[in-house]
């Protein structure tokens, strides 16, 4: 009785301090809110890093002069608008803001270096005749087409390590869940009677630790399944271009992938003026027309304007959308219950609750047939439970005592037998 009166005064003052919410709940509501917000950056830091952001690429556009790269810069400028979204611009975005930057870069300089005439080379023309012209380093371009191989690569494996954490804290956040209601309802410290003793229910702690359950858990999952698809769009982006411009470098074949040869595709750079990333996700149509025609007045118009095919980027994504992305789709696969989480985590809850009202009518029912109270019913069956494990120690300790006689009783005798030969 003692140290259950100093228990619940105790409990009162830590209520009180935490405005009824008892310190236990204050502290799962604390550790959820900094998670939840460090997640993503504060308005004053992500404000912070928009302008940097918006600072850096200004430069840039500002320091070019070709109209294409002037768009292309912007577009990755204004990207960072589309990932702020809601005020949820996280570090992932950041890092994968910069890596895609990176590659930008990387396909800039692949395109001076390979603009960069400077050196001659003799060449026979349609008509046997040879004559000089000027052509791009090879090591140079050999060298920036590295870089740019290099970026994507890093751009590519960023985006899928986001995939496999993220899928891996959707199902950590699952099992929490479970465990979570688990531990709720099997706990008896939370239930409770009424005044008169004769109603078992619910705590208003366990109460509030159900809702902080049932608003925690859904809220996040259906941010990190946001974050999941965010990843899985970022890297699918990563290996269309990667693997384009992986077949172009080594000269393949990539027909099973475009429908063009790498041939074709580095004609198709060379004549238009735009970047591989830029032409394959382009008309096709139009595409198409270059390759029948040669060059012809489109063409010609193309090498002068390369916008044109910026114009229609987005028309006609069917080039690139054919890298099957099996890695990210199987990891999908296995959170594709994301979105039946909230209604599965209510019905658990109404089950639990179910069963929480089965059990206390039948304890209810077994004090009515007793004829006494629940508390008492509970004092009595704590009773019976402390004198049945005092009398569960009580047969331990007599049995090891029995063993103990014997094992001196033998031990006994062992000295005798010892005697016994000593003497013979």
């Amino acid at each position: 009785m003692y140290l259950d009166q100093i228990e619940r005064t105790t409990y009162e003052f830590g209520k009180a301090l935490s405005n009824g919410l008892g310190l236990d709940l204050l502290q799962d509501k604390y550790d959820h809110y900094i998670e939840t917000e460090e997640r993503y950056l504060d308005r004053v830091n992500e404000a912070y890093e928009v302008a940097s952001w918006y600072d850096k690429l200004q430069h840039d556009i500002d320091e070019t002069k070709f109209k294409t790269r002037k768009d292309r810069l912007k577009e990755l400028q204004e990207e960072i608008d589309l990932r702020r979204e809601g005020n949820t611009l996280s570090q992932y975005d950041l890092d994968i803001l910069e890596a895609k930057y990176k590659v930008l870069q990387a396909q800039m300089a692949l395109e001076d270096a390979q603009n960069n005439k400077s050196e001659l080379e003799l060449v026979r023309d349609s008509s046997g005749n040879w004559n000089y012209r000027y052509t791009a380093n090879a090591d140079d371009v050999a060298a920036k087409q590295q870089e740019l191989l290099d970026a994507e690569n890093e751009w590519y494996n960023l985006a899928k390590q986001q995939t496999k954490d993220v899928t891996n804290e959707i199902i950590a956040t699952w099992t929490e869940a479970q465990e979570a209601l688990n531990e709720l309802y099997s706990d008896t410290t939370n239930f409770i009677y009424d005044e008169e003793g004769n109603r078992l229910s619910l705590t208003e702690e366990a109460l509030a630790k159900e809702a902080e359950i049932r608003e925690y858990y859904t809220e996040k999952v259906k941010y990190l399944e946001t974050e999941k698809e965010v990843a899985i769009t970022d890297m699918t982006e990563a290996g269309n271009q990667a693997m384009i411009h992986l077949a172009v470098a080594a000269g393949d074949t990539v027909s099973d992938i475009t429908g063009f040869t790498a041939q074709e595709i580095e004609t198709l750079v060379k004549t238009t003026g735009t970047s591989s990333q830029q032409l394959l996700i382009s008309d096709l149509s139009q595409i198409q027309e270059i390759l029948r025609n040669g060059m012809n007045d489109t063409t010609s118009e193309l090498n002068r304007n390369s916008e044109v095919l910026r114009g229609i980027v987005g028309n006609n994504t069917g080039l690139i959308d054919m890298f099957d992305n099996v890695y990210a789709r199987d990891l999908d696969s296995m959170t594709a219950n994301t979105g039946k989480f909230e209604s599965s985590l209510e019905g658990t809850i109404e089950k639990c609750q179910g069963h929480f009202d089965d059990y206390a009518s039948t304890v209810s029912q077994v004090a009515t047939d007793c004829d006494i109270s629940l508390d008492k019913l509970d004092d009595a069956v704590t009773e019976v439970s402390d004198s049945t494990n005092y009398l569960a120690d009580a047969g331990y300790s007599a049995v090891n005592s029995l063993w103990a006689q014997v094992d001196a009783t033998w031990s006994a005798q062992s000295g005798y037998l010892a005697l016994a030969d000593s003497v013979m």
